[in-house]
């Protein structure tokens, strides 16, 4: 049974990220548009599976595709930057961190563009879909709406990164660039923050994608109850293996099974 939902016609009530003290990094890459961003490849490989899986159930419904993906991926290691006010810790990887007035790049770990790959080879066309990037970090979303094009290192190739893309790499001097092809990128959406503990994303997704570790969350009661609300009857959670099982228990959701112990996928009734 198919359980997509065409939204609604008029135009959803938010507005996307463009706004200073960020323009700065955003006119960089528009200078550079050649200019690759180094990225941590596969790190949650087994949940864009499962996203990948999921998308099959929506495909030929005749209605676009609402996706989700909240939380895009940032981890503060340097006690240097722990000046900055905002950080948000989602997953055990570097990640782009404003210091002071400069944005510096340490290995971003951006699964919107696997997403985007796993939309590709589940068939599903640019026209049949709309991916919705959400975090609460202007300059990682910035980060998200300007890449082009990804470096990735030689020592991360293997049979689910040839799959990533795979006429558009290019090897060179030890690394392997992929330019992301411009009709899928430009399908990606980033409203302006938001911090999914406050309030749920702007528009209800057919799949929500949000791999934020337990860890990182004040209120996992908080999180997944919004979730829930940007997720539509029908539709699809992924989320990190170490929710809290009571809390998860106290929403009346349908646990998926899945081929990793890493990986949650809920059914929202």
């Amino acid at each position: 049974m198919v359980w997509a939902r065409k939204p609604p016609e008029e135009k959803p009530d938010f507005k996307e990220v463009k706004a200073r003290p960020w323009e700065k990094f955003a006119d960089h890459f528009r200078e550079h548009p050649e200019k690759a961003v180094m990225t941590s490849f596969g790190g949650n490989a087994y949940a864009i599976m499962e996203f990948g899986a999921r998308l099959l159930e929506f495909k030929n419904c005749g209605e676009m595709i609402v996706i989700n993906e909240i939380g895009l991926g940032i981890e503060e290691r340097s006690k240097i930057l722990r000046k900055n006010a905002d950080l948000f810790y989602s997953r055990a990887m570097r990640g782009i961190a404003l210091i002071e007035t400069r944005v510096k790049n340490e290995n971003v770990s951006f699964e919107s563009f696997e997403m985007l790959n796993a939309i590709r080879k589940a068939g599903i066309k640019p026209e049949e879909f709309v991916l919705y990037a959400m975090d609460v970090r202007n300059d990682v979303l910035l980060a998200v709406k300007s890449t082009k094009k990804l470096r990735i290192g030689a020592h991360e190739d293997n049979d689910y990164f040839r799959e990533f893309f795979p006429d558009f790499q290019k090897k060179e001097g030890g690394y392997t660039y992929i330019t992301i092809p411009k009709e899928y990128r430009e399908k990606i959406v980033c409203p302006k923050p938001l911090n999914i503990e406050d309030r749920h994303a702007p528009v209800k997704a057919d799949i929500t994608f949000s791999l934020i570790y337990g860890g990182s969350i004040s209120s996992e009661e908080a999180y997944l109850s919004n979730l829930i609300k940007s997720t539509k009857e029908g539709g699809y959670i992924i989320c990190s293996s170490d929710l809290n099982d009571k809390v998860a228990d106290k929403f009346d959701l349908e646990r998926v099974p899945t081929n990793s112990p890493f990986v949650r996928v809920y059914r929202v009734r």
